[in-house]
């Protein structure tokens, strides 16, 4: 996709629909002729537009990044409701509660004794030894 062609696509955007500052690039990440490219560059291990990343301007990085954001939220243990991801707000509100609840969870396994992925081997159950064979 060309920078012309999205500039075109976000014109037609502006067009149909009120957005903010963010709004309107997190609702065309959401769309999904957007996920289709976006998952075709990824599949291929190619840029999503034509050139350097570092030469990107800022509402080719934008869209990148929501749809980064969006496919790590749809590709995620916990996937929200499709109403809730389609509606901002709602989405922040889940997100934030998500974090919060993640953080309790790590605090609370901490008090009962660590960070149980963190010990050393000598720390659990079982110790493997295996001799070198020569």
């Amino acid at each position: 996709m060309t920078d012309l062609e999205l500039r075109e696509i976000l014109v037609q955007c502006k067009k149909k629909v009120k957005f903010g500052n963010t709004n309107i690039y997190r609702w065309l990440s959401k769309r999904s002729e957007m996920k289709i490219y976006y998952n075709i560059s990824k599949a291929m291990n190619l840029p999503l537009f034509p050139g350097n990343v570092i030469d990107w301007n800022s509402n080719q990085i934008s869209v990148v990044f929501w749809l980064g954001f969006y496919d790590s939220i749809e590709s995620s243990y916990e996937i929200p409701p499709n109403y809730i991801i389609e509606n901002d707000d709602e989405l922040d509100k889940w997100l934030d509660k998500q974090r919060k609840k993640n953080e309790s969870e790590r605090e609370s396994d901490w008090r009962k004794g660590g960070n149980k992925s963190m010990r050393s081997a000598t720390d659990h159950d079982e110790v493997v030894l295996i001799e070198d064979i020569e």
